[in-house]
């Protein structure tokens, strides 16, 4: 990598001092960085810092359970993200609910008829890269591509790119214009980490790989949620995330401050809230229902919103140069 780096591995590691997921991800990093390094009970997965616990995890179902062996979610005292004791991770059972529950329990695709709300987020993150890269890209990777929208939204802009992945929906056929490949493959001219870094048992050793696989003049682009807390997360239940970012906590991981909100605006915790979302839980039971409910979200929601930047927004995003 060069030494004009922007953001080098060594700059990067440095700045720690202050600080949708497959199941062979963490395997695949492993057999081509090494194994993460043993942590002990109650260590910060991003500063190295003690952790305490602050309320019980939200688990979702007992398959998770049998993947996270605490109960707990515990913050960092020295940086303060939220986070779950990783050393109570079964990464035999985490990929194994990778492989045979997480889809159905995370609702893949659930309440967004046409992926309108996945498309108009893949056009905001390929317009991201866009406004960083000094040249057009040759080679784009994206970690987990979903349903492979954020990369052709890439395509969309520049057609002579070259799309690759480790792995798409299971749902999906690899489209022609996207090929096969490992982030430890590179090098890449983009590398795209849209909601994988909260899943990953050490976030900070994929942010030096995806760092270490991109070209001079390369970008990484980065979207989480935003999980302030006293707002209803993205997700629902903690489950199966296994950090939870500010922007704060999440610019001291990065050791950037290249971090914004972004997408629509996240919604607080109040009374009122709370029993409109009982109400709607009850409402998709319910078939003919939840169909109205599902048209009516695609219109409260606009795609615009998705490129919107936002303190509030529900997205965090991020952009590392390598210049």
């Amino acid at each position: 990598m060069s030494k004009t780096t922007t953001l080098t591995v060594e700059r990067w590691e440095n700045s720690l001092a202050v600080r949708i997921p497959a199941a062979h991800r963490e395997l695949a990093l492993s057999r081509a960085y090494g194994a993460p390094k043993e942590r002990t009970m109650g260590q910060c997965v991003s500063c190295g810092g003690r952790l305490e616990p602050v309320r019980k995890y939200d688990f979702k179902s007992d398959a998770f359970r049998k993947v996270y062996s605490d109960r707990h979610v515990y913050s960092c005292v020295e940086c303060g993200l939220s986070q779950t004791d990783v050393s109570k991770i079964s990464e035999g059972a985490l990929s194994g609910y990778y492989r045979a529950e997480y889809r159905a329990v995370a609702q893949i695709g659930v309440g967004d008829p046409g992926h309108r709300w996945y498309r108009a987020r893949a056009t905001a993150l390929a317009m991201l890269a866009a406004e960083h890269l000094p040249r057009s890209p040759a080679r784009v990777f994206e970690l987990g591509a979903g349903y492979g929208y954020n990369l052709l939204a890439v395509k969309e802009l520049y057609p002579a790119a070259q799309l690759f992945t480790d792995e798409l929906d299971e749902t999906v056929t690899l489209p022609e214009a996207i090929n096969r490949a490992e982030l430890s493959e590179g090098v890449y001219d983009v590398v795209i980490l849209s909601h994988v870094l909260e899943h990953f048992t050490d976030p900070k050793r994929l942010i030096r790989s995806a760092l270490n696989a991109l070209t001079p003049g390369g970008v990484v682009i980065i979207e989480v949620p935003n999980d302030v807390p006293g707002i209803f997360p993205l997700n629902g239940p903690d489950e199966p995330h296994l950090t939870f970012f500010t922007a704060q906590t999440l610019m001291a991981l990065l050791g950037s401050s290249a971090v914004f909100g972004a997408g629509p605006r996240y919604q607080r915790k109040t009374l009122y809230m709370s029993s409109r979302r009982f109400a709607s839980r009850l409402v998709r039971r319910m078939p003919v229902l939840s169909k109205l409910v599902a048209r009516r979200q695609t219109r409260v929601v606009s795609p615009e919103s998705f490129s919107v930047r936002r303190s509030d927004g529900v997205f965090l995003r991020a952009v590392l140069l390598n210049k």
